[in-house]
């Protein structure tokens, strides 16, 4: 049984890295990345290793929405919103709330919600909102 591992890993290690053509750069941390990505790509997808979900950004639902009026402070709007993802200290009057998920899968999810001031209030919003059902049915859930 012990020489079937060893032969079996002779063959396995010929096999896996004699047919792969690695890139010529001096980062050597890609080759092994590279050489693991096709290892994993080429084996059947119940055996593949999981690749996890990453949320990122500002969760904006449509009920937060709608409590916006023109003519908020910028206070009172990151009460009900949060912290904005981005401040564009270029363009002070413009708020811009991002929610992705980037998928295992390479699949990319991206809502973006921006808002616009002018002085302290508020004067128009526009773009998307996270629904209720997405976050639900669609985004993953850590059970302890």
């Amino acid at each position: 049984m012990r020489l079937f591992f060893i032969i079996f890993s002779a063959v396995f290690i010929a096999t896996g890295t004699g047919c792969t053509s690695i890139s010529d750069n001096s980062n050597s941390g890609s080759k092994s990345s590279s050489i693991f990505k096709k290892f994993a790509n080429s084996l059947p997808e119940s055996l593949q290793p999981y690749r996890v979900d990453i949320i990122q950004g500002n969760h904006i639902t449509d009920e937060m929405v709608l409590m916006l009026e023109k003519g908020l402070t910028k206070v009172r709007v990151q009460g009900i919103l949060g912290t904005p993802l981005i401040v564009d200290p270029f363009r002070e009057d413009r708020w811009d709330y991002t929610f992705m998920i980037n998928r295992g899968s390479g699949n990319r999810e991206i809502f973006s919600l921006s808002l616009r001031f002018k002085g302290d209030k508020l004067i128009s919003w526009a773009g998307d909102t996270v629904s209720e059902e997405f976050i639900k049915y669609r985004t993953p859930v850590r059970k302890f």
